[in-house]
């Protein structure tokens, strides 16, 4: 892959190598690259991004089996009720 680098970027980069920052204009960009991917949201191996998988289980659980319980006992509601449900929080 070719990336075509706007002046004032290749110009930094140079700066970067020559003051000792970086051994290369390729390390600095992994590095920045590197730093970019981590303001991604990272999916565990779980299927939750990392900041889900902090969050207690319990109370999700507990709604789980709540949810799993009236669909046995067939409560349902309409759609709409569950947009008015979450638009009132």
């Amino acid at each position: 892959m070719e990336i075509t680098l706007k002046p004032e970027h290749q110009q930094m980069l140079q700066s970067l190598v020559q003051q000792g920052y970086y051994h290369s204009q390729e390390e600095a960009i992994e590095r920045a690259l590197n730093l970019l991917a981590q303001d991604i949201p990272q999916v565990t191996e779980s299927g939750l991004y990392a900041i889900d998988e902090k969050e207690p289980n319990e109370p999700i659980l507990a709604d789980l089996a709540t949810s799993i319980q009236e669909a046995k006992a067939s409560f349902t509601f309409p759609v709409s009720q569950l947009w008015d449900d979450l638009e009132a929080d």
